[in-house]
């Protein structure tokens, strides 16, 4: 039991059944696929194995606001689904997230909220006229989608590199 207590420290990752205080999505990044940590979270949250190409693949589940990026067999990305896109039918919606984010993000969140908590964004983008508004914090691997229309948040990716 120590040695367990020992390694789940070491990942910063807990069983899910326990309280957190802290959010530890982006712990899983690099790590393989085969990892304790990385399959108990694909199993949690009822993700499946995709392979889309020799290199690539992702853990995705319509039933799961989770999605992961997987480059040569090892976490590359880990999204977050926090709403959808008002007015946007989804041939594939993801039920939104409902629990403790990093930051204190929330979906309700606007982009200038963001801004506010987490101060000036390393870069703004701005899709299809405003559609999808994106925040890049680059020091914390972070990406944050809003919705152009209700200008809420939507997604929280992290990305490996």
């Amino acid at each position: 039991m120590v040695a367990i207590t020992l390694l789940v420290s070491a990942f910063g990752l807990i069983a899910f059944g326990q309280t957190r205080t802290e959010p530890y999505f982006e712990t899983l990044l690099g790590m393989p696929v085969t990892s304790p940590q990385v399959q108990e979270f694909v199993k949690t949250n009822g993700l499946m194995h995709l392979p889309t190409t020799p290199d690539h693949s992702i853990c995705k589940s319509t039933n799961s606001a989770f999605f992961l990026a997987l480059r040569s067999n090892r976490v590359w990305q880990v999204c977050v689904t926090l709403g959808t896109i008002e007015g946007l039918k989804q041939s594939e919606p993801f039920p939104p997230y409902l629990g403790k984010m990093p930051y204190e993000l929330t979906r309700n969140d606007t982009a200038e909220a963001v801004v506010q908590r987490l101060g000036t964004p390393s870069r703004r983008k701005e899709w299809a006229k405003g559609f999808l508004i994106s925040l890049y914090y680059d020091k914390l691997r972070l990406c944050l989608d809003f919705d152009g229309k209700s200008q809420h948040l939507l997604y929280a990716t992290w990305t490996e590199d």
